[in-house]
């Protein structure tokens, strides 16, 4: 049988007793039992409401009110004819009693504890109020509407109060009567079983009660007629006409009276056993469930006094221990606990703070003798005045051996990644990428140990390198939104300043279910490579320099030789002229040594035209920067004296000499004046106590060698950031092509690096710029003739020294 056939079988059941209860109801209000009779009015007791109320307080308000509009409250129109509207009042009002305890019922049905007001008894007492206040208004107002239309004979109108009174008395008493006879039927064994219902506790010695009450009152009965037979009989009746057959209505009121009190009575004494019985079933059941519990837990339980003495242990406890519960229960905690000797127990449990859990890690041993690790959870507490003690202990066997291969397992991996040159690491999946755990090799890479890294999250994202940072914290987002890979190179400043280029590649883990975890990668130096790419770059750069040098040097010679030859020739001839004029001719011999000063000036740009080329080999010799300076001066003085700035310059005669050529270390000054004087140029278009240019020579040494340093310091605008560390790149200007080329400072730090020196500059915007000419003292040049022509040679054995 399917669980829904049972269950609609058992409502089509309900449904039909409903009904027939309904019915039979219906039948037995029209038994007219009256408790008062006048002219106008009478009043009855309608005893089939007692089978509507049993299917209610049996089943619910569904099946009571079925049973309630199958008859079982509905004989009551037939009163129409005396009650006319009245009854449109008072008919739904006793079916909503009905009703009314039929839902309190579900409600005690489904209630996890029994409360006193949820007793029948308790809850008519609210529904009895409201309801009477209606008959004193709602009924004797419809009363008043009569007669019905229909039957004009009847001509009252009007309810007398003490009427009503008497009606509302009759209900109360009614209704108490009739939830009075309902608990007993429902309390009988067999009505319960009729209607389905669980057994009751104690239900047998409920039913005897019931029965002794109801004999009692029998037997008051019969002692209240033996005694009104035997002194209160002066018309000489019989027995039974005293007992019985000619009962008067206050003898039959009073014997009434005898078997109620007495049922009342058993009532309470079922009732008093009924909950006595419900709350030892109760603790059975709770004490079951409580046993249940203990014994099905998989951790071991033990209850013991103060003293470790066992009180009880459950069924887990004793697998684990390999005793029987009698055996456990003549030992204690000290002969089970390898950690509680039995001499310092009592000390030791004496200690725990009462009422408050705690957890120890200890090691059981077993009947066997073998121990294992557990965890136990103590608590202490106090009932009726006694201490006693709570544990549960837990088998950690598995989680320590899991423990222990964790613990190995890391160390696997920290002996392998602590050997690889690397930084590994583990860091969260959020903005900043919080470290987790770093490798060791970060404080030889970035100087800060590793566990100073991870309690500072910050350190990461601060020390990225200002123009990596943005872009960095760019790649990381999109590596997290996308979940892909994070590749990138960026530089990172370690703790003593350094500037770390580092490869960061970093993969998200996932679990098995695809979540995110983290992100695991490993951090390269790549400092030395970078660096090596960079001498690359630059040693490409300088030959592709060179290449262009190379180019302009043979265009720069083949103009240099075109235009020598003229020149000469011009020369000559105004030689020739010069010496042919008649010296009283001053004017026209002025002319003529005009035309050969201006001829020479030619002459020497050709000259400087191949030096530029390198196609002018110039050797070299010992030289003073005195000279050097002085033979630069006249070159450039007249265009900054036009230009309305001062030059500044401070050369001592006593310097050292220093082995050049100096017709380059020339060129190298000329550059840097013009330069400076551009700036000033820019800065101030007109004349300005602050447009003035600085030259000075100072020596001084660096590791134990002899230098000389020439500065050459503006007050111009200074050089902008974006462009400092470009300005010694070939062709690279910031002024008009059609005034300069860009190949001065390239030039310039070719001459000098030839002589083994130094070209480098200071520069701020809006501050004064210094360039500095380093040369050394000896460059290490030999210094030969042959043919009567110095030469240059480089030492050999050692090659060109690098600075």
């Amino acid at each position: 049988m399917s669980k829904d056939y049972a269950i609609r079988k058992r409502i089509y059941y309900r449904v039909l007793v409903s009904v027939v209860f309904g019915l039979i109801g219906f039948g037995i209000n029209f038994l007219d039992i009256q408790l008062f009779e006048s002219p106008a009015f009478k009043v009855s007791i309608l005893a089939g409401l007692l089978f509507p109320l049993l299917i209610a307080l049996a089943w619910g308000w569904r099946y009571g009110l079925l049973s309630a509009l199958a008859g079982g409250c509905q004989a009551m129109w037939w009163l129409w004819r005396t009650d006319g509207y009245g009854l449109l009042y008072a008919v739904p009002v006793f079916t909503l009693w009905v009703v009314w305890h039929g839902y309190w019922a579900d409600r005690r049905r489904k209630a996890d504890r029994r409360r006193w007001y949820h007793s029948s008894f308790s809850v008519e007492i609210p529904f009895r109020v409201i309801s009477e206040l209606g008959f004193y208004t709602i009924f004797r107002g419809l009363v008043s509407l009569n007669p019905p239309p229909w039957n004009p004979s009847i001509t009252w109108d009007y309810v007398a109060l003490d009427w009503v009174n008497t009606v509302a008395i009759k209900h109360t008493i009614t209704a108490y009567l009739l939830l009075l006879v309902a608990h007993i039927l429902l309390s009988i064994v067999p009505v319960r079983r009729f209607f389905g219902l669980k057994k009751l506790p104690e239900e047998r010695l409920v039913g005897t009660i019931y029965a002794g009450a109801l004999l009692m009152g029998s037997v008051l009965w019969a002692v209240d007629s033996v005694v009104s037979y035997l002194i209160f009989n002066p018309q000489g009746q019989s027995f039974w006409n005293v007992a019985i057959l000619n009962v008067s209505p206050h003898d039959l009121f009073m014997k009434n009276m005898y078997i109620l009190i007495s049922v009342i009575a058993g009532v309470f004494f079922a009732r008093l056993i009924t909950t006595r019985a419900q709350a030892e079933e109760a603790l059975r059941e709770s004490e079951e469930r409580y046993r249940n519990f203990v014994d099905n837990a998989t951790d071991a339980f033990s209850l013991s006094d103060m003293a470790g003495r066992f009180y009880d242990v459950n069924n887990a406890a004793c697998d684990n221990l390999g005793y029987e519960r009698e055996e456990l229960l003549d030992m204690s905690i000290a002969d089970v606990d390898v950690n509680f000797p039995p001499d310092k127990v009592a000390e030791i449990l004496g200690n725990l703070e009462f009422n408050k859990s705690q957890i120890v890690e200890s090691a059981h041993k077993r009947k066997n003798g073998t121990t294992f690790p557990v965890d136990i959870r103590i608590r202490s507490f106090g009932t009726k005045g006694e201490p006693f003690l709570l544990s549960l202990a837990r088998d950690i066997t598995a989680r320590k051996q899991a423990e222990q291969a964790l613990r190995e397992s890391e160390e696997k991996f920290r002996t392998l990644v602590e050997q690889l040159p690397t930084i590994t690491y583990i860091a969260k999946l959020d903005k900043t990428s919080t470290t987790l755990y770093i490798s060791p090799q970060v404080e030889k890479i970035l100087g800060i140990a590793s566990d100073w890294y991870i309690a500072n999250p910050n350190f990461w994202l601060t020390h990225i390198h200002d123009q990596d940072r943005e872009r960095v914290l760019a790649e990381v987002n999109r590596a997290h939104e996308s979940g892909q890979p994070f590749i990138s190179n960026y530089r990172m400043l370690s703790t003593d300043g350094r500037i770390v280029w580092l490869r960061d590649e970093a993969v998200i883990i996932k679990n098995d279910k695809g979540f995110p975890l983290h992100l695991q990668g490993v951090m390269l130096d790549i400092t030395e490579r970078v660096r090596a790419e960079e001498e690359k770059r630059q040693m490409e750069v300088h030959l592709r320099q060179q290449q262009k040098l190379e180019s302009i040097g043979t265009l720069a010679s083949g103009v240099a030789h075109e235009i020598n030859n003229p020149i000469m020739g011009i020369m000559n001839y105004a030689q020739l002229i010069h010496d042919r004029i008649d010296p009283a001719e001053s004017r026209l011999r002025e002319f003529s040594a005009g035309i050969i000063e201006e001829t020479e000036r030619v002459a020497e740009i050709v000259r400087n035209l191949l030096t530029f080329s390198r196609q002018d080999k110039q050797t070299h010799s010992p030289a003073r920067m005195t000279d050097i300076v002085n033979d630069t001066l006249p070159l450039i003085r007249t265009i900054i004296k036009r230009d309305q700035i001062t030059l500044q310059v401070d050369v001592p005669n006593d310097l050292p000499q220093v082995r050049c050529r100096s017709q380059q270390i020339q060129q190298v000054l000329m550059n840097l004046l013009t330069n400076a004087r551009d700036a000033l140029n820019q800065r101030y278009p007109e004349y300005d106590l602050d447009k003035v240019v600085t030259l000075t020579v100072r020596p001084f040494e660096k590791e134990g060698q002899h230098w000389l340093r020439t500065t050459v310091e503006d007050h111009g605008a200074g050089i902008p950031a974006e462009i400092r560390e470009h300005i010694f790149d070939p062709f690279y200007t910031t002024k008009d092509r059609a005034i300069s080329t860009g190949l001065g400072l390239s030039i310039s730090i070719g001459i000098v690096q030839d002589h083994h020196g130094e070209l480098t500059f200071e520069s701020e915007e809006g501050q004064p710029t210094r360039f500095y000419l380093d040369l050394p003292v000896d460059n290490e040049w030999e210094i030969g003739t042959r043919n009567g022509t110095e030469m240059n040679q480089e030492k050999l054995e050692d090659g060109p020294k690098k600075r």
